[in-house]
């Protein structure tokens, strides 16, 4: 996979699913199934959710990414589901 492609498993469970990168250090052209993303991902998170246009987000990444996601909008346990605490 190369920088700017979908995940293949994404794509093939969900493929409409847009992906977000959030990276200071990958450079690639975004295009109309990948963005990439260089701003605060909480802050950018919250600006879709707030958008209306992405109101479930699905979030894979590495502990750095859930650590600074976490600190900004703790999660709680919901019916089998993770929701964002209000």
């Amino acid at each position: 996979m190369m920088p700017g492609e979908p995940s293949g498993i994404a794509q093939a469970v969900h493929p409409d699913l847009k992906h977000f990168v959030f990276s200071r250090e990958l450079n690639f052209e975004s295009n109309d199934k990948v963005e990439l993303v260089r701003e605060d991902a909480a802050s950018f998170t919250r600006k879709l959710k707030n958008e209306g246009k992405y109101q479930n987000l699905w979030l894979s990444g590495g502990g750095r990414l859930a650590g600074e996601l976490l600190r900004h909008q703790p999660l709680v346990p919901a019916a089998g589901r993770i929701r964002r605490q209000d």
